[in-house]
């Protein structure tokens, strides 16, 4: 699937410590998840997925040019990763990140700003 806007650039890298340390999630890392999780939600399968899967993830973050270019700032290609993967497993595509055999992030800075999502069993 493909989800048309603004990709969330905070994420569980942004985690705070207290004093006695514990570790909370920033308002901005929950706003993120909340995000990451509503995009997700609608295309999540009746059933989760089970054995072996393959996830291909862009991120394309909004950018003047007209043309798609390589994003090589932050956010971190696999803090974005683990953020998508908590919120697919949150959302029922699987039970179980550690079910991820073949990982595919990209992210990009072009003009047409989304998160594109394919996620499929592997043979």
């Amino acid at each position: 699937f493909f989800w048309q806007g603004v990709p969330p650039r905070s994420t569980a890298q942004t985690r705070r410590h207290t004093r006695s340390g514990q570790t909370y999630r920033t308002p901005a890392n929950l706003r993120a998840v909340a995000t990451l999780r509503a995009v997700v939600e609608p295309h999540a399968p009746r059933i989760a997925l089970e054995g072996p899967i393959s996830l291909e993830a862009t991120f394309t973050f909004p950018h003047r040019q007209q043309r798609v270019l390589p994003r090589t700032v932050r956010p971190d290609a696999d803090n974005l990763a683990k953020d998508l993967l908590d919120a697919l497993q949150a959302t029922g595509f699987f039970k179980d990140d550690s079910q991820v055999a073949c990982l595919i992030m990209r992210k990009f800075d072009g003009p047409i700003p989304g998160i594109f999502v394919r996620v499929s069993n592997l043979p």
